[in-house]
């Protein structure tokens, strides 16, 4: 029975492990995203162009919506409905 907590634990441990390398991959990603959209952002006020462009926005969730299972596709739409929000949110706080 406690080699096969150990097994369980260690089986677990390198799981959470693995969670977070693809956490801090995720961070990393996210605050280069947030540069770019600085950059949009930037680029929007300077050419008169609305922050929001819903068209846009929903173009990237039906793209990435086809690279994940099924199971997944749900969790696309409030993720990038956050991301978005996000975005939205620095660049209006830029202006």
């Amino acid at each position: 029975m406690m080699d096969q907590v150990v097994i369980m634990d260690d089986t677990l441990g390198k799981l959470r492990e693995e969670i977070d390398e693809i956490d801090n991959a995720l961070v990393d990603l996210f605050g280069r995203r947030q540069e770019t959209v600085l950059k949009i952002g930037k680029y929007k006020k300077d050419n008169n162009i609305p922050v929001v462009a819903s068209n846009r926005e929903q173009e990237v969730v039906d793209r990435l919506k086809t690279r994940v299972d099924d199971k997944f596709k749900g969790d696309i739409d409030d993720l990038y409905k956050t991301i978005f929000d996000l975005s939205k949110r620095l660049q209006n706080k830029e202006k």
